[in-house]
């Protein structure tokens, strides 16, 4: 073999040998990089039962809210506002469910995440006095099925199952319960006025008398029996049954739009009103108009709210038109 070619031979076997050693450099890297990912353990969060919690504080910036437990409903303090159901529940369940799944990062840049103090929402919640979870919630991941965040005693960033964000960073105005009428019974009686005059209607099976303790007393006695419910005026007078169907179902279970922010806002006089009669009697009024939606009242809520316009078309009604007039 010539010298040339033995020097090729050598240098390639060199070449080789750098390129093996380069090979297993990277793959040891790789290896403890991947250990140095693995090696660590979650925090173990407290088993917490969602009926134990009693309170719940949110802050974010310098905005703290109170949600307090009061029997079967939670508010919002100090005001006492109820707080709707079914955003409660989300929340509650969500503390009560809260599973951290990975650490995403133990460097403390916590802008990265949403973790900062001017937006980390903070969730603080008690059993009475004592403190069960302590968290603050950032961004939520890429893929929106984990959110970044970070225990109180903790450094460290974690991933949280779940988009818990959207449960979490709410105004009060979104909390409250919008729920201004529910009536789960039949209503047998109903007046309305519109200014001076007024409409009184009658659930019955027959001609009601003139005498209003007369006309109800004879309606309830119909109803335990049989025949056909319908509407009536209290002289007997047939009226519009579906306009007077749709007020009831309206009514029945009526959402407001967002509540009056000033309780000291005199409303004045109303401008339409329905009074229904059950087991128990409901009260509803509509005012004037304000940014574009109408001011009310009603008797199962104790704070003025505003109703979309269209909605506020659909109960008042025009008392004449009601009246069906027989040839």
């Amino acid at each position: 073999m010539s010298k040339e070619n033995r020097g090729k031979r050598m240098k390639r076997k060199a070449e080789t040998i750098v390129l093996v050693l380069i090979i297993a450099a990277l793959t040891a890297y790789l290896v403890l990089k991947k250990t140095e990912k693995t090696h660590y353990r979650l925090p173990e969060l407290p088993r917490i039962d969602k009926e134990d919690i009693t309170r719940i504080t949110i802050r974010k910036g310098g905005s703290v809210l109170t949600l307090k437990r009061d029997g079967d409903r939670w508010r919002i303090l100090p005001e006492g506002y109820p707080v709707d159901g079914a955003v409660m529940d989300r929340m509650v369940e969500t503390v009560g469910g809260l599973r951290l799944t990975a650490m995403a990062s133990a460097s403390e840049n916590y802008a990265v995440y949403g973790l900062q103090e001017d937006e980390c929402v903070q969730v603080t919640a008690f059993k009475g006095e004592d403190l069960l979870l302590s968290i603050g919630i950032g961004k939520a991941a890429p893929s929106h099925r984990h959110t970044f965040v970070k225990l109180t005693d903790d450094s460290r960033v974690y991933h949280a199952e779940k988009n818990l964000r959207n449960s979490f960073d709410k105004e009060a105005s979104a909390l409250r319960d919008k729920q201004v009428m529910k009536i789960d019974e039949e209503v047998s009686e109903i007046i309305l006025t519109a200014g001076k005059k007024n409409l009184h209607i009658l659930r019955a099976t027959a001609r009601a008398e003139v005498d209003p303790d007369q006309a109800q007393a004879e309606v309830k006695e119909e109803n335990a029996g049989e025949g056909t419910l319908h509407w009536e005026t209290l002289e007997g007078k047939p009226v519009q049954e579906k306009e007077i169907d749709s007020l009831v179902k309206t009514l029945s279970n009526l959402k407001c739009d967002g509540y009056l922010e000033d309780k000291k806002d005199d409303l004045g006089d109303p401008t339409f009103s329905v009074s229904l009669k059950g087991n128990k009697n409901y009260e509803f009024s509509l005012y004037g108009e304000r940014d574009g939606k109408t001011l009310a009242t009603s008797s199962e809520n104790d704070d003025p709210f505003l109703i979309a316009d269209w909605n506020a078309k659909r109960i008042r009604k025009e008392l004449d038109a009601l009246v069906e007039i027989k040839d």
